[in-house]
């Protein structure tokens, strides 16, 4: 159990310590409407800490940003 935080610093080591950056770069995200929950720090189940948290807009600029240019 845990928080997504805790995903995102084992996945990268160097936002250990750098709560503070990672919650405004995630803040801006959520306000605009690229993930969904205002925040990485609510406890969950081991499932949910990794569960996909981009909404529909955010699947599809990450696969705008992802596609080849052509």
């Amino acid at each position: 159990m845990g928080g997504s935080s805790t995903v995102l610093e084992f996945a990268l080591p160097e936002l250990n310590r750098r709560r503070a950056f990672y919650d405004l770069i995630w803040k801006d995200l959520y306000s605009s409407g690229l993930v969904e929950g205002d925040s990485l720090h609510v406890t969950m189940t081991g499932s949910g800490m990794i569960a996909k948290r981009t909404t529909e807009f955010g699947d599809g600029f990450v696969t705008f940003i992802s596609e080849p240019n052509l």
